[in-house]
């Protein structure tokens, strides 16, 4: 799995810059189709996303039959992102075989428009965290779970990976579950996710469900950037804004 990833995001990168002058700008203020960000750019204050791809296989996920939402934290500087939301589940219960898609995407840091007289472009990206609220049930073997693989986008170098999961177990029928986990790294500009789904049910009366799926994404400023906005008094003011 990890060497398929490596091998699609070196793929994507290569590619990137010739595809930029297609690209389309999605508002998805109010939520839109998966289907129409594939390919193209939103924006969630003042992180850019740009959807590269997105894959499942036949007769499975339907990328219009899902949502993505705008995901802003209490504190935004603590936490900015999207969900996707919609009926994820295995598609034939107790067929062996698991409903799965896989989306890659970057994220990187822009100018937020709500913020005057600061220059984000030297932020950096310090941390990712991945929930969700994805349950399996029934016999042994059933499970939800979503794994991610994080790349440094310019570098191609592996930075780590996160999985959420809601696994029944298959030697003694116990539940395992972990619904978030958090990476965090270096400072970085830009990062590229690819991201696995995955949901199966071990037989035709077991559960295996997700209603959504959360990507947020924390920065801190530039050492010198912070001491600017701390001399100027505008540390405060950007938390009070936002």
């Amino acid at each position: 799995m990890l060497l398929r990833n490596a091998l699609f995001v070196c793929a994507l990168a290569a590619t990137a810059g010739s595809s930029q002058a297609g690209v389309t700008l999605v508002d998805i203020t109010g939520g839109v189709a998966l289907s129409e960000v594939i390919g193209n750019q939103f924006r969630v204050r003042d992180k850019l996303f740009t959807i590269t791809s997105f894959s499942s296989p036949p007769n499975q996920f339907d990328p219009s039959q899902l949502t993505i939402l705008p995901f802003v934290a209490g504190n935004p500087l603590a936490g900015i992102g999207f969900d996707i939301t919609g009926a994820m589940q295995d598609f034939v219960r107790g067929d062996e075989f698991i409903s799965d898609f896989t989306l890659e995407y970057t994220v990187e840091i822009v100018d937020d428009p709500d913020t005057t007289n600061v220059d984000e472009s030297q932020w950096f990206i310090t941390d990712n965290t991945l929930s969700f609220n994805g349950t399996s049930g029934g016999e042994p073997g059933s499970l939800v779970r979503v794994n991610e693989t994080v790349f440094d986008f310019d570098t191609g170098e592996l930075i780590g990976q996160k999985e959420v999961f809601d696994i029944v177990r298959e030697a003694d029928g116990t539940q395992m579950t972990q619904l978030q986990d958090m990476l965090e790294f270096d400072p970085i500009t830009k990062l590229q996710v690819v991201k696995d789904v995955e949901l199966f049910a071990a037989t035709t009366c077991c559960d295996a469900t997700i209603s959504f799926i959360r990507q947020s994404f924390s920065q801190i400023p530039a050492p010198g950037t912070a001491t600017l906005l701390a001399g100027a008094g505008l540390g405060m003011a950007i938390r009070r804004r936002r």
